[in-house]
């Protein structure tokens, strides 16, 4: 996997390589506040996927690219805040591919931020390293 500047929010990966989202929570994030939805055609409905259950404090999630070259996926992630939050309440996002790309940094959600869904791009190359 490999991200593709100057945003934070596109990616080359391979088909078949398995795709990790690693949410870590500070300043009091809540880890169960956090949804992804997965769509192997973007612009169509995704279905949800769900977090590691062995890593509860640190969202986690896995997916494996299925569309072929030249194909894309779309994931979409949502970060809800309750309870008493800071300006530094907040999930930053690491990404990491089985075939290359590990702890790329993805976008940061603040508790304070309009936007709270963000979008990412994965685009299906025959070299994605």
């Amino acid at each position: 996997m490999k991200q593709i500047p100057p945003t934070k929010n596109e990616y080359h990966v391979c088909h078949g390589e398995e795709v990790t989202l690693v949410f870590t929570p500070f300043a009091g994030a809540d880890p169960d506040m956090v949804t992804i939805s997965l769509a192997d055609v973007p612009g169509e409905d995704g279905h949800a996927l769900e977090p590691d259950p062995d890593l509860p404090d640190t969202p986690t999630f896995r997916f494996t690219v299925s569309p072929p070259v030249g194909g894309s996926i779309s994931v979409q992630y949502e970060c809800d805040f309750s309870g008493a939050v800071t300006a530094d309440t907040r999930f930053e996002l690491a990404l990491s591919g089985s075939q290359g790309g590990q702890n790329l940094r993805g976008p940061t959600v603040f508790a304070d931020d309009q936007t709270k869904q963000i979008g990412l791009a994965f685009d299906v190359r025959s070299n994605c390293q």
